[in-house]
């Protein structure tokens, strides 16, 4: 059987990470487990003001710009940039250990949805005509 001793360095591991480090391991694990889900963790050197997780969820764009308490606010550039994914037609939150269970159900409830429009996959073209290379 597995000792204390086994796990020890995971739990040190995790009671040494920040909170919004904790938070966003729950969140990647979360959407991980949502079907019709794909979502990555932004790096903070990329670009300022980006969002932490990008997803595609069922063939919508969503961002979560992740907080450490619900005290926290995004910064103005974070703003703008929530701003703009939502005036081109994408969804952004901004996820905090206090609303992430509310947020998970919005986004469950798109996951799940069978009325949406759902991609096109393997599709070689897209809208504008311009051919594109099949994936895989």
């Amino acid at each position: 059987m597995w000792g204390l001793s086994f796990f020890l360095p995971a739990i040190l591991f995790q009671m040494a990470k920040n909170p919004e480090t904790l938070l966003k391991d729950k969140v990647l694990w979360d959407l991980k487990n949502l079907p019709n889900t794909y979502a990555r963790k932004i790096q903070q050197v990329v670009i300022r003001g980006t969002p932490d997780i990008l997803a595609c969820i069922n063939g919508h764009f969503v961002a979560l710009e992740l907080k450490r308490s619900p005290k926290e606010s995004p910064d103005p550039l974070q703003t703008y940039e929530i701003r703009q994914i939502e005036k081109a037609g994408g969804q952004a939150y901004v996820v905090n250990p206090e609303n992430w269970p509310r947020v998970l159900d919005a986004l469950t409830i798109l996951a799940r949805a069978e009325s949406l429009p759902k991609p096109h996959h393997g599709h070689t073209e897209n809208p504008t005509g311009v051919r594109l290379a099949p994936v895989g």
